[in-house]
């Protein structure tokens, strides 16, 4: 016997899926076979191959709308660069997932993603830079994983994102924007 059930809104509005740029590593084989599935196998945190990568990058997810570009300037920049002649940065791994994740891998030695799981290991797939804020950036100093850290950018605060030319005019919003 099968049950089924159904459910029915009233006046539901469904809005459309958030539109996520397809992401194929530079790395691919030229006749890899691609298995995209919107519905099912995005792992929208986890970029490139973790395997044999050349740098490893952990990170706040927060910062990923930018990293494609950023990865892009800094091949470009290494490739000009005399004294990095011959530094392979190819194959980037990076994960945009919340960093206490990432450190709870680090510890345990295993990331496990539903039905998949990587290894996190020194010589597997372990970070070269690790960016997060403060709190976390103690977490891995007192695993004795870092010996400090540098500062890489400071945020002002609450901001509002708007469209370009801000064509509805938005100048705050009383909830988020109260000054104390």
């Amino acid at each position: 016997m099968v049950l089924s059930v159904g459910i029915e809104l009233a006046q539901a509005q469904v809005q459309a899926p958030l539109p996520w740029p397809l992401e194929l590593p530079s790395a691919l084989v030229s006749k890899a076979s691609l298995y995209v599935s919107e519905k099912s196998n995005i792992l929208l945190d986890f970029h490139g191959s973790d395997h044999d990568p050349d740098l490893v990058v952990f990170m706040a997810g927060n910062q990923y709308r930018v990293f494609p570009e950023l990865l892009t300037a800094f091949r470009e920049w290494v490739r000009a660069q005399p004294r990095h002649q011959g530094l392979k940065v190819d194959r980037i791994f990076y994960a945009t997932t919340p960093p206490g994740r990432l450190i709870d891998a680090m510890e345990s030695g295993q990331l496990v993603l539903g039905n998949f799981w990587f290894d996190v290991k020194p010589g597997k797939l372990w970070p070269d830079v690790f960016m997060t804020g403060p709190r976390q950036q103690r977490r891995l100093r007192a695993a004795k994983y870092i010996e400090g850290w540098s500062i890489f950018t400071r945020n002002r605060g609450a901001v509002l994102l708007v469209r370009a030319g801000n064509p509805k005019n938005i100048r705050g919003s009383p909830i988020c924007c109260a000054r104390t």
